[in-house]
């Protein structure tokens, strides 16, 4: 959870804590305050705190190690999206355009004889 939203929850339960808490009142029914609206910002600093120090230092340094080699968008799509990462790829049907289809693939890559005996997946690996 994004540290934005965590705070907004945060703030809107001790909202709807503080509201019951102010009802309960009315009726004669008396709970405690200051403990859980010390505590719940409390523990949400010491949670981004940990998440900071720990967890997205990791990330942190992936990013600026990719960010020498690939271009800076792409570290930052693959940082909010891991899966995007995953090897293997998709099959898709696709139409080349006129020119392209007449193209002599043999010439233009020393792979494709080995392209064509085996699956696109193995392929891929050798290349």
């Amino acid at each position: 959870m994004p540290a934005a939203s965590g705070t907004a929850v945060v703030a809107v339960l001790l909202l709807g804590y503080a509201m019951l808490a102010q009802w309960l009142f009315h009726i004669a029914i008396v709970v405690p305050v200051a403990g859980p609206v010390v505590a719940a910002p409390m523990c949400l600093a010491i949670t981004l705190g940990y998440r900071f120090a720990f967890i997205d230092r990791e990330k942190r340094r992936l990013a600026s190690i990719f960010k020498h080699y690939v271009n800076a968008k792409i570290v930052d799509l693959l940082m909010e999206a891991p899966e995007a990462a995953g090897v293997g790829g998709r099959r898709r049907l696709v139409t080349l355009p006129p020119r392209m289809a007449f193209w002599n693939m043999s010439s233009a890559s020393p792979n494709w004889s080995l392209s064509r005996k085996h699956r696109p997946s193995l392929t891929a690996s050798f290349m």
